[in-house]
């Protein structure tokens, strides 16, 4: 280990828990006084930052001792995201197609936004969404994304990603929708979405609208 403060279970081939031990100032842990059998070892805590290992397979035979990784089946998996909503001003809301949509309509000044529930990539994948907006120039009023590595707290998007405008429609059955990808790297995730809006005028449907949030990353079978 190469981390201090790493607690460690070890466990029989039964799932029974036998002892347990914590990595010191070097990163290593001791653990005595195991007799011959197999013991699954697990990482029951790390530190902030840190994700957990694999668990490990230890056998203890003949005097001897072996360690290898169990190694999980991983397979192409897709799921939607889902996002915290709210009747505010503040907040956005869900149309019964699916199609989230902000709050904080001729609300001068204002900024709605609403933020996807956790995700974990376990190796690179990709998170995408669908996304429009009706609404002022983008000089004005407009609508962007943050995602946040829950891990580290780094932040990428913010108002760089922002679009604004006319130009998707003016009407909610026939807006255009533009479709993002963003590459991920193994980690844990949210995204937020906000529309924002300056203090003078109004325009058109004046909302921003998202739908069809989805990761695609891997799984275990």
């Amino acid at each position: 280990y190469n981390d201090v403060n790493v607690l460690l279970e070890v466990n029989d081939s039964e799932g029974n828990k036998v002892t347990s031990g914590e990595t010191g100032l070097l990163g290593i842990a001791t653990i005595k006084g195991l007799k011959e059998g197999t013991y699954i070892i697990k990482e029951d805590f790390v530190p902030l930052g840190y994700e957990k290992m694999l668990d490990k397979t230890l056998v203890i035979e003949d005097g001897k001792y072996s360690v290898k990784e169990e190694h999980t089946e991983l397979q192409d998996v897709q799921y939607d995201l889902t996002f915290g909503t709210s009747t505010s001003s503040s907040g956005w809301t869900q149309n019964s197609d699916g199609t989230y949509q902000s709050n904080n309509y001729q609300v001068s000044s204002s900024t709605a936004t609403m933020t996807s529930n956790n995700f974990t990539v376990l190796e690179s994948g990709t998170l995408s969404f669908n996304w429009s907006v009706c609404s002022e120039s983008s000089s004005y009023d407009y609508v962007y994304y943050t995602i946040t590595n829950v891990n580290t707290g780094s932040t990428t998007g913010g108002t760089s990603t922002k679009i604004g405008g006319t130009t998707y429609g003016t009407a909610y059955d026939s807006l255009t929708f533009n479709t993002k990808t963003i590459s991920l790297s193994p980690g844990t995730y949210k995204i937020a979405f906000s529309y924002r809006k300056d203090g003078s005028v109004n325009k058109e449907l004046d909302r921003a609208f998202v739908k069809n949030a989805k990761v695609n990353t891997k799984g275990e079978v």
